[in-house]
């Protein structure tokens, strides 16, 4: 392929990248997903690197894949956005997202089990995204960031050769966590303008409503977090950082549900994201960053 039929589709899915999946946030909360997954023990730092990436791919492939699958609805929300524009170059797009596909299947070469499971993974993502459009929200909420729980699944299987209790637990709580805050995301914020038809069916539900459903949300995560430090699969740290984070969303909470408005909303999902994904850094920095650096 020549330099400028190369860069004849590279520069639409870099475009795409720059506006909704920024580099430096793709490769950071990809780390830190995977790196909740690991163990202890000696670990090569090629493998580690190689599966990073691969989850990496996999994040983006997500992102791209939901944008794409959600242009009909982003045209009457976001209309700015590439894949929005009349001219927006999706076929290019849709070449870029198969050439990733493979790009992140080669990376499981020779290691089978790693490659079956991203390969199943892609067939599942590539059914859920044609049914999408049709399934109710809260079905579809939970499917997607069901992908979330993916990540410490394949750590502990590129990683160890086996999926444990503590990829597992993991799992359920990142997947709990991220339905607790896509809810909390869709607490609509009575000071946004809105065009009728150009919100989806969760923000045409009370915002007291939505609260407590991602209140219930963030409680079963913590629960499922809590279950990790039980059964000594989880430090004190991580546990403590999760009681503390959960507090947090419970004030948040209550304080949106007594009076809906944009002040309220905005912090309680922009913390709803950190409620999951700080107890796992914090897990990660105080168990296996020894791990991590033991290349």
């Amino acid at each position: 392929m020549s330099l400028a039929k190369l860069t004849h589709y590279l520069n639409p899915i870099t475009a795409y990248a720059r506006q909704r999946s920024p580099l430096a946030f793709t490769l950071g909360l990809a780390l830190a997903l995977f790196s909740a997954g690991m163990q202890h023990g000696d670990i090569s730092g090629l493998l580690f690197l190689r599966g990073w990436l691969s989850m990496s791919l996999l994040l983006f492939l997500i992102r791209l894949s939901d944008d794409l699958c959600d242009i009909p609805v982003d045209k009457l929300k976001h209309p700015e956005r590439l894949l929005c524009l009349p001219d927006a170059p999706l076929r290019q797009i849709h070449i870029a997202r198969l050439a990733l596909a493979l790009l992140l299947l080669l990376l499981q070469l020779p290691n089978l089990q790693a490659l079956v499971f991203c390969a199943l993974s892609l067939a599942s993502f590539a059914v859920f995204f044609r049914l999408k459009p049709k399934l109710p929200t809260l079905v579809h909420v939970s499917l997607l960031n069901a992908s979330l729980g993916l990540f410490p699944l394949y750590a502990a299987l590129w990683l160890h050769q086996h999926i444990g209790p503590a990829a597992l637990w993991m799992a359920l709580f990142f997947t709990l966590g991220g339905i607790a805050h896509d809810l909390s995301h869709s607490v609509p914020d009575e000071a946004r303008p809105r065009t009728p038809g150009s919100h989806g069916e969760l923000e045409q539900l009370k915002p007291a409503l939505l609260a407590y459903l991602a209140l219930a949300a963030f409680v079963l995560a913590a629960l499922a977090g809590f279950q990790l430090y039980r059964l000594q699969l989880a430090g004190l740290a991580f546990a403590s950082t999760l009681g503390l984070m959960l507090a947090v969303v419970l004030v948040l909470a209550l304080r949106l549900i007594a009076k809906p408005c944009e002040a309220r909303a905005k912090p309680f999902y922009v913390l709803g994201f950190a409620f999951f994904l700080l107890p796992g850094l914090v897990q990660v920095v105080s168990v296996n960053v020894l791990t991590l650096f033991n290349f």
